[in-house]
């Protein structure tokens, strides 16, 4: 890495539109206020998972509990392997937290 231009792994929602159109009822549990301008997979992930800590009244955080540890461990990994250079794991640590949201959308729509 030079003194100037430095070299990052990162991961980035190229299509904000589809996190709403993806996970809809998460992204208004997620969100109750409005989603932000450009949401994307990781602020969605810390978002849901704040509102679970913070104001988890709601009946159906108690039915998303178990999932919501499986996504913040895969959120937690796929930070983990971006900051440790390491796009394989980073690749494997994305799919297991989209697997782990649609399956939480799912949890939610049954809820419903």
């Amino acid at each position: 890495m030079g003194k100037v231009l430095q070299i990052r792994v990162s991961a980035s929602t190229p299509f904000p539109e589809e996190v709403q159109r993806q996970w809809p009822r998460l992204s208004a549990l997620a969100w109750p206020q409005g989603e932000p301008q450009s949401p994307s997979v990781p602020a969605l992930a810390r978002a849901l998972y704040d509102q679970y800590r913070f104001g988890g009244a709601d009946p159906i955080w108690k039915t998303l509990a178990d999932s919501l540890a499986t996504m913040h461990q895969a959120h937690r990994e796929l930070d983990d392997a971006l900051a440790e250079w390491q796009p394989q794991e980073a690749n494997q640590a994305s799919d297991r937290l989209e697997d782990s949201l649609n399956e939480m959308e799912r949890l939610a729509a049954a809820a419903e």
